[in-house]
């Protein structure tokens, strides 16, 4: 009977060790599940930053495509004056 419990003993002490090893691998397990949700929710920081980024970029682009059509339509203005002011002078040299 003391040999049937020595065994039932050494079975449920190595059932106990295997059950602490499984705990450690659970811990290490649970720290890298940790990390990864850090690294996520850093990725998720840097994502948003980018975002903020981009919709900059994108107010400077329209900007400097407003400018370029502002700079195009007083370009085309003066080139205008410049062609009403030629043919002001041609009508002026007709009339004398």
């Amino acid at each position: 009977m003391i040999a049937d419990m020595t065994s039932r003993l050494g079975r449920h002490m190595s059932s106990m060790y295997q059950f602490l090893s499984e705990m450690t691998k659970f811990s290490e397990f649970q720290s890298q599940i940790d990390r990864a949700t850090e690294s996520i929710a850093s990725l998720g920081t840097s994502c948003r930053e980018i975002e903020d980024q981009l919709v900059l970029l994108e107010d400077m682009c329209d900007e400097m495509a407003h400018n370029n059509s502002k700079f195009d339509h007083q370009y085309q203005l003066r080139k205008y004056h410049e062609r009403k002011h030629l043919e002001l002078e041609q009508v002026k040299g007709y009339c004398r």
